[in-house]
């Protein structure tokens, strides 16, 4: 098998010999996100108080979750993050982050009676008590 020449693999490309590269998929998100599940508590949801779940991933615009009530694109509510301390001389293992979120997206998730929601952190503050 002979190798392919240096020029070959080059950024700039002339587009005759392109079958095999795999195909690119456009990501439309400015941040990365990053698979963490931390725990999340909505307050002052329609009707239901506060909602607890888990998020499914996280970057540092926002967070994506699933909920068991649903949401409407643009509200605005707030919300606290679990969000895990590394402090080796300390008790507490969690910090509280209070976040004020947008909606961006809701829609029915794969898992019958929950939702998936998008979430955009607008501002945020650490609370200074430690959560353990």
């Amino acid at each position: 098998m002979r190798a392919k020449p240096a020029e070959h693999f080059s950024a700039y490309t002339d587009g005759r010999d392109q079958a095999w590269e795999a195909p690119l998929r456009l990501e439309r998100r400015r941040r990365a996100r990053t698979p963490l599940h931390w725990d999340v508590c909505f307050f002052d949801v329609d009707g239901v108080g506060t909602v607890e779940t888990t998020t499914q991933d996280l970057s540092s615009a926002g967070f994506q979750c699933l909920s068991p009530v649903e949401f409407l694109p643009g509200r605005v509510t707030t919300c606290t993050l679990k969000v895990p301390a590394y402090q080796p001389h300390s008790a507490a293992r969690m910090l509280s982050l209070e976040c004020s979120i947008r909606i961006v997206w809701a829609k029915p998730a794969a898992q019958e009676g929950l939702y998936a929601i998008g979430c955009k952190i607008e501002d945020y503050r650490f609370f200074h008590n430690l959560v353990r």
